[in-house]
């Protein structure tokens, strides 16, 4: 009996913990930032992932699909 006592008595303390640690987080979330810098901080994130994405897709096409054609053309000329 006891030692389900403590084990329910465990479980509340972790509970309350976990409760004031996600309250906390929103305590200093929304104290520090407003919500329109927070989401000028999204935008400039997803301005700065379009950014990178578009310079993976000219590494690719750089490295890629330009070899390729080399490749090709360099065996056209070999074969004719």
């Amino acid at each position: 009996m006891y030692g389900n006592f403590d084990a329910i008595k465990r479980r509340q303390k972790l509970r309350k913990e976990k409760t004031d640690l996600s309250s906390n987080q929103s305590d200093r979330l929304g104290k520090k930032h407003s919500n329109a810098e927070v989401q000028k901080a999204i935008q400039d994130i997803k301005t700065k992932y379009k950014k990178e994405r578009y310079k993976t897709t000219l590494v690719l096409l750089f490295w890629g699909i330009i070899p390729i054609l080399i490749t090709v053309y360099l065996i056209s000329k070999i074969i004719n």
